[in-house]
């Protein structure tokens, strides 16, 4: 890897983020376009997500290159993976004591903060739908039969992608 660097004028230094060095590494070896060829299927069969969501997904992200490489916003990443490994791990909620999952709920609410991000939860079966919040979903135990549907929005409402619907049992 590092001569495949120095061979095209860069440096291990010049990365702060595994995923920088990842991306220009896939890049050099002309592995990007095939593994996104791999992925889209997977996105688009496991997800539901259009070639334009993800397409809008991407964007966005790419919107909050300097925000994500903010130092304040680094360290709130690094709280919030230490705030991950206290809670431990676990297999279902019910493993989880009510401080555990407000502190889940916490953690999430702030990763989408963080990648000011929005989601909308409902349920969906036999044609009905109805709406969840964040500490409904974290509570159900099992879907009985019902699928998730899943909204992504922008922080300040644009839409990314949706309904993405799963159905788990």
């Amino acid at each position: 890897m590092l001569q495949l660097l120095a061979e095209n004028d860069k440096d291990l230094h010049d990365y702060i983020y595994i995923f920088e060095l990842e991306e220009t590494v896939w890049t050099l070896m002309g592995m990007e376009e095939g593994i996104a060829e791999d992925l889209l299927p997977i996105f688009e069969d496991e997800l539901g997500l259009t070639e334009k969501e993800l397409q809008n997904i991407e964007e966005h992200m790419i919107s909050l290159d300097d925000h994500l490489s903010d130092q304040a916003t680094i360290e709130r990443l690094d709280v919030l993976g230490n705030r991950m490994l206290a809670i431990g791990e676990f297999e279902v909620t019910e493993d989880l004591s009510a401080g555990q999952i407000a502190e889940l709920a916490s953690i999430y609410d702030e990763i989408l903060s963080i990648f000011k991000l929005k989601a909308s939860y409902s349920l969906v079966k036999d044609g009905s739908e109805t709406s969840l919040s964040l500490a409904d979903l974290i509570r159900l135990d099992e879907l009985k039969g019902a699928n998730l549907k899943v909204t992504l929005f922008s922080a300040d409402g644009t839409f990314l992608a949706g309904p993405v619907t799963g159905f788990m049992s």
